[in-house]
């Protein structure tokens, strides 16, 4: 239950950001209009330097609404770009190294459990460090017909395992607790692997899932 209670959570944040940038969107639709007006008539007063800067707001403010991953695969982008922007907006360096990725025989919400607890395991050790020295490196390619997804994290807290299981040290135990178990259910689901690494302060995921898991 739990698990499907982090599934869920998920796809509710993913859900949330994809409608919030749908909405400014709109909202710079709507008063496209009035902008193009107020621009005119800066140029007709010869308000060189105020209509430029009028232009690179509209434009900021366009590029915050757009996505920046596009892989070929709807729903990675959905979470790939929610991610990025949990990243961006905690000030956590980020290098998503996306290929072309194609139709995944995955659910939604597995897809979702797998990508979504390793990062956010990821960016809750960032936040125990100093903005210096958060960072993310994310890849996820195609290989031989299996799906390649390698993170890389520092983290400087204990790590506590217990026969081959990282046990959290927070108190409600979700820390790198149910989030990887959840992972790993989901990765077993599709005959893939997955595997964890911890040396030096760096915290390593790899997870291989085949393209087609019902092919034998």
């Amino acid at each position: 239950m739990y698990a499907l209670k982090l599934k869920n959570k998920a796809l509710k944040d993913q859900l949330a950001f994809q409608e919030a940038s749908a909405s400014e969107l709109k909202k710079i639709r709507h008063d496209i209009k009035n902008n193009l007006a107020n621009i005119s008539y800066l140029l007709k007063e010869n308000h060189i330097e105020e209509s430029v800067g009028y232009i690179n707001a509209i434009t900021s403010t366009l590029e915050s609404t757009k996505s920046i991953i596009h892989c070929g695969n709807n729903y990675l982008d959905s979470i790939l770009n929610y991610e990025m922007t949990l990243c961006k907006n905690n000030n956590i360096d980020a290098c998503f190294e996306i290929d072309n990725i194609p139709k995944l025989n995955i659910a939604p919400t597995d897809l979702s459990s797998i990508i979504s607890n390793v990062l956010n395991n990821a960016v809750e050790a960032n936040l125990k460090l100093t903005e210096s020295e958060r960072y993310i490196s994310l890849k996820i390619f195609c290989y031989k017909n299996y799906l390649s997804i390698i993170v890389k994290n520092p983290y400087k807290h204990i790590l506590i395992e217990d026969n081959g299981t990282l046990i959290t040290n927070k108190k409600d135990k979700f820390y790198h607790g149910y989030g990887l178990k959840s992972v790993e259910s989901s990765v077993k689901r599709y005959r893939g692997n997955f595997k964890y690494s911890y040396e030096n302060n760096i915290f390593m995921s790899m997870i291989i899932l085949p393209l087609n898991p019902n092919s034998d």
